[in-house]
């Protein structure tokens, strides 16, 4: 090839930049890999067998095109099959350069002999057609070998010369099956590849392919050698960076210094150094002034379309600029849900949209509140209220963010959306809130839910006086509300006066109707009167096909998780999963925890012990701070078992010893003894006696249980205290006192229709015959017990009771049931679970630093709810000196707080 140093010729679309340049090596070769590199072997793999000629892979800076490009070249040129590589840039808009370039790599793939090479640096005017000729020729060699090859074009971004284009595009549209092109760019707009879409010869791959995944991220977390990170702290990176590969690296090189590095993920963000400057050299500092303002201020949207934005910036070419950004990739993407009928939707990048609001913040603070008012007014004259509101609070005007609030909250309250709600009110200054019906309405559903009940009454008060001074009657909505503020706080004496005041007439609240019916619902199951519960669900249910769908999520996962709770007490588990998903479809929010919670405890019912596990552990988080107590104690006691069972011992105590925070955070003291019970269970499951007896006395407090004589509680179905006494006796006592008390509770339970709890006792009564040694009547209740086990699918409830099983299976293996072999084989595997491994030490009941006498006397005033000034009156000492005996009392039970040390010394025994 002829090297000229002569002046550009003057035809179109020749070596504009000047005389042909000699080769940059580098742009022929695929480029070099960082040694920590993860390889992409999902994506590789998917290209190689893919029959398509053509891939494209299109996404914005830094998700790693250029990296999975050379993997796959590096990959197809260890099995011989002969590549080239080719890294454009502006100056090969210039047709003669790329040509030049583009004859390098053909000559890598065509013998050496039938390519010849035209004398590019000649500038005679005959020249252009020889041009034209050559790349005729050069396209028809490449598409007519023989020989199968790969084409690598990357960064084709930069190509904007239709003549280049055209060779490219020649190349896609002629190219045989055997020899694929493949095209890395943030653009490829202006090919036309539709034709080859429908004719199934593309494969895309864009930025949603390009992702990392966990596997991914946690290998290159590995890699680098980084602090141990945990899971949840992973799934952090990966949905903060949305799978960026570039900003998981950058996230790695920001944690290089940071102690904590979990507390440092949960504040991740676009405006973290390392990000912030990587988006503004290579994103930002590329655009025109124009575009950078328009990204700087938009990025307050969290969704965004053109409407959207001339409104916001008072211009008419947003649309323009938008399909500009998202032809280029740059961190925008189009919603499904778009804003507007017709109109594309789009949003940024969440870490891209983090980084322009903190450049927002920096350039012009003053903007951001008026900017914030133009969208909430936006939105507002659309009837989009939720997201008008939000604006509005961020624009400063409270008066305009509670008139608006005012109009929408209770929509929030409908889905369960109970945080959003509490955060919006405290938002709000107190003198607009108060005046507002409809906030104070919401407000106490939601600090009922949230368990502030004080502020619930307080709102629940001022609800009934606005509504008052408007001529309404609100009778009927307090007697509801108070009802639920009854159920949660677990005073369900007074719940049942308060719903008997309720009556449904026509044109009532849907939403204040189906909880009413829900509520109702629940009593009647407590009460054994299920054909009335499963009316007042009947009827729920008529309200939610009536009403909108805002109404309907939270009440109507509770009517499910009710209607499944029914069959499940009748035994009949396959039908009780059936009806709590069908409920779950449907929930969001809370709701969705809600039902999750049901179906994880059916789950654990069937021994499938890691779905159960997985599902209530996502949960939970979410049902300690807004679920209803049987909710949150079945629960916490389905996670402790489940976590027992899968060997994570640990987590056993952490998970009971937070049930028993929540009884005291709530003011609620059954949750506290359930979890004392349920470590008399595992006392005794560790043969640690003692320890049993001692949480026995304790979760068996008269003054606890009294409050709920009469009611069949569906968290204490079979946790109560009477059957862990029981138990006790059958045990490590006289099996005869079960042996008479059993056969008593068995018949109620027969007549109340309380089918699984019945099996239950029936288990336990073959076991304290067994003990006693009456092996006929042992035999005789085992079979029973067995039969409706097995029928029904239940496994868990004779495995979490296995004491005296596997001597009766033994026993009696002759006398039973030979069709039972299958089940009594799966009833065999699930009791083997309960077994120990050495790794699980005993937390035993003792101090290994006693409190002194005096460190006694003071947590004991604390237990009886002495604040720390009456204790510093009784006592004679200070306040200070009360609490620096508190902080070595803390320091000594390994506790965090004074109600939780109070809690752990009367475990321990240290005080009554």
């Amino acid at each position: 090839m002829k090297i000229s140093d002569k002046q550009p010729v003057s035809f179109p679309g020749l070596f504009k930049f000047g005389a042909v340049p000699r080769l940059i090596m580098g742009k022929l070769g695929a480029p070099s890999q960082t040694p920590d590199a993860i390889v992409r072997s999902r994506l590789i793999n998917r290209i190689k067998q893919s029959d398509r000629r053509i891939t494209i892979v299109t996404a914005p800076a830094g998700f790693g095109k250029s990296i999975l490009l050379a993997q796959l070249h590096q990959s197809v040129e260890k099995e011989g099959t002969p590549t080239g590589w080719l890294t454009l840039d502006e100056r090969d808009n210039d047709l003669g350069r790329f040509l030049v370039y583009l004859n390098q790599v053909a000559s890598r793939l065509l013998p050496f002999d039938i390519l010849p090479s035209p004398d590019i640096g000649n500038s005679s005017p005959t020249q252009y057609f020889s041009i034209k000729n050559h790349i005729a020729l050069l396209v028809n060699k490449l598409t007519t070998t023989k020989n199968p090859f790969y084409i690598f074009i990357d960064e084709f971004e930069h190509i904007k010369n239709p003549e280049v284009i055209k060779i490219i595009q020649e190349l896609i549209n002629y190219l045989p099956i055997d020899k694929k092109i493949i095209i890395g760019s943030r653009n490829t707009k202006i090919l036309h590849l539709s034709s080859l879409e429908i004719s199934g010869q593309l494969l895309s791959l864009d930025e949603s392919d390009l992702r990392f995944d966990q596997p991914e991220a946690l290998a290159l977390f590995n890699r680098q050698q980084k602090p141990q990170l945990t899971e949840s702290d992973i799934e952090i990176v990966i949905a903060r960076t949305q799978g960026w590969a570039a900003g998981i690296r950058l996230v790695l090189l920001s944690m290089k210094d940071q102690d904590k590095p979990t507390n440092w993920l949960e504040n991740l963000s676009g405006s973290s150094d390392h990000i912030a400057r990587y988006l503004a050299e290579n994103v930002l500092s590329q655009l025109s002034d124009n575009a950078r303002n328009f990204l700087i201020s938009t990025s307050i949207l969290e969704q965004l379309n053109s409407n959207l934005c001339n409104f916001l910036l008072d211009q008419t070419d947003s649309q323009e600029l938008l399909t500009y950004f998202e032809q280029n990739n740059l961190f925008i993407s189009r919603i499904s849900q778009p804003l507007e009928p017709g109109v594309i939707s789009y949003k940024y990048h969440a870490l891209f949209r983090d980084f322009l609001f903190n450049e927002l913040k920096a350039r012009q603070p003053e903007n951001i509140p008026t900017l914030n008012h133009k969208v909430a007014n936006w939105y507002f004259s659309r009837n989009r209220l939720r997201p008008a509101v939000e604006h509005a609070l961020q624009s400063d005007d409270m008066t305009l963010a509670a008139t608006m609030m005012n109009k929408c909250i209770m929509g929030l309250i409908g889905v369960a959306q109970m945080d959003t709600a509490a955060t919006w009110v405290n938002r709000i200054p107190t003198k607009l809130a108060e005046n507002q019906i409809n906030i104070q309405r919401a407000k106490a559903y939601a600090m009922i839910s949230l368990h502030k009940y004080h502020e619930a009454e307080a709102a629940l008060a001022r609800y009934q006086i606005l509504e008052e001074a408007e001529g309404g009657d609100v009778s009927q909505e307090v007697c509801v509300q108070l009802a639920l503020l009854h159920e949660f706080s677990d005073r369900h004496d007074r719940t049942a006066e308060d719903i008997k005041n309720f009556k449904k007439t026509p044109g009532d609240d849907p939403l204040l109707s189906s909880i009413a019916c829900n509520i109702s619902a629940y009593h009647h199951i407590s009460n054994s009167e299920f054909e009335s519960a499963i009316i007042s669900l009947e009827t729920a249910k008529q309200i939610y096909e009536t009403s909108g769908p805002d109404l309907q999520a939270w009440p109507k996962v509770y009517s499910y998780c009710f209607e499944g709770l029914i069959e499940f007490l009748h035994g009949n588990l396959e039908s009780a999963t059936a009806i709590f998903e069908f409920g779950s479809k449907e929930a969001q929010g809370a709701a969705k925890s809600i039902a999750a919670s049901f179906i994880s405890r059916s789950q654990y019912e069937g021994d499938n012990l890691t779905q159960s596990c997985e599902l209530i552990q996502k949960h939970i988080p979410t049902l300690k701070d807004t679920g209803d107590l049987d909710t949150i104690i079945m629960s916490y006691r389905t996670a402790a078992r489940c976590a027992h069972l899968l060997g994570e011992h640990q987590q056993v105590d952490a998970l009971l010893s937070e049930l028993g925070n929540i009884g005291d955070r709530r003011g609620v003291n059954r949750a506290k003894a359930s979890a004392w019970l349920e470590k008399c269970r595992f006392s005794l499951l560790k043969g640690d006696t003692e320890s049993a007896k001692r949480y026995l006395e304790l979760g068996c407090n008269k003054s606890i249980w009294s409050v709920h004589n009469g009611f069949h509680l569906f968290a204490n179905e079979i946790e109560e205290c009477e059957l862990a006494e029981l138990r006790m006796e059958i045990i490590t006592g006289n099996p005869a006192v079960a042996i008479d008390r059993l056969p008593e509770l068995i018949e109620l339970a027969s007549q109340n229709n309380r089918l699984y709890r019945r099996a239950h006792l029936q288990n336990l009564l073959a076991q304290a015959f067994y003990r006693y040694g009456d092996h006929a009547h042992a035999l005789h209740h085992f079979k029973i017990t067995i039969k409706f086990c097995e029928q029904h699918g239940l496994l868990r409830l004779l495995a979490d009771e296995p004491w005296y099983i596997n001597n009766m299976l033994n026993a009696f293996e002759t006398s039973l049931c030979t069709a039972w072999k299958p089940y009594i084989d799966k009833l065999s595997t699930a009791i083997s679970k309960n077994a120990l491994d050495d790794s699980y030490q005993a937390t035993p009941l003792i101090l290994p630093n006693p409190l002194t006498p005096r460190e006694t006397d003071l947590i004991k005033l604390v237990s009886e709810g002495c604040a720390n000034k009456e204790i510093a009156r009784l006592m004679t000492i200070s306040e200070n000196t009360v609490e620096t005996h508190l902080k070595r009392i803390n320091q000594k039970l390994e506790t965090s707080n004074r109600t939780q040390a109070a809690t752990k010394a009367r475990e321990l025994g240290a005080i009554q």
